[in-house]
């Protein structure tokens, strides 16, 4: 845990040690088809993000480029772009715990690393998987999935599975299906405010 926003130094020192990490369970890949182990709680969230062919190209831009990590979970430094079009590229986003976000100020923050462990490209369907890396407060997966249905409309689909990882965080593992719904809430309302649809 960080009192601050960490640097563009520690950030690259934590990027650098993450890549040499391997994920944290063994069971990598399972979301792409929407499984979960059995320690694991599982969740999804659906929503419709727009129409047409115009959304669905913004839609596609924006999950590419991480615009849904905004407010409480967001990119360390904005000008640096997140691999998430890169099968087997280490993500690193830093959350904010308590406190205001902005560069010097006081608060409780992490930064936490996931492994990009699969892509979907498809005419109607677009993301990315990614799994939690050693040092995480859970341990699971996140898939990122866009769909276009035959009527044009666009829709986003997280799934997640996960379990309280760290010694200290497995007396929250009851809070954890909790944050796992808010946090695909968010990343679905921020995805679809940076879309504009």
């Amino acid at each position: 845990m960080l009192l601050r926003p960490p640097t563009p130094a520690q950030v690259a020192a934590f990027l650098a040690r993450s890549r040499e990490q391997a994920p944290s369970y063994a069971e990598t890949g399972w979301s792409l088809n929407g499984r979960a182990p059995a320690w694991a709680l599982a969740g999804r969230c659906r929503v419709r993000v727009g129409q047409g062919e115009v959304c669905w190209t913004r839609a596609r831009a924006a999950l590419r480029d991480g615009r849904m990590f905004q407010g409480w979970v967001l990119r360390p430094q904005e000008d640096v772009p997140v691999p998430l079009a890169e099968q087997g590229g280490t993500v690193v986003l830093l959350v904010r715990h308590l406190g205001p976000l902005g560069h010097g100020r006081w608060g409780l923050y992490s930064l936490i690393a996931n492994r990009v462990l699969y892509l979907v490209d498809e005419p109607a369907r677009y993301g990315f998987g990614y799994g939690t890396l050693p040092g995480h407060l859970v341990r699971g997966e996140e898939r990122f999935l866009l769909e276009r249905d035959a009527a044009g409309t666009v829709w986003l689909e997280l799934t997640t599975f996960s379990r309280a990882a760290l010694p200290f965080s497995r007396f929250a593992q009851p809070f954890v299906g909790a944050a796992q719904r808010r946090g695909a809430r968010h990343y679905a309302r921020m995805l679809v405010q940076a879309t504009g649809c």
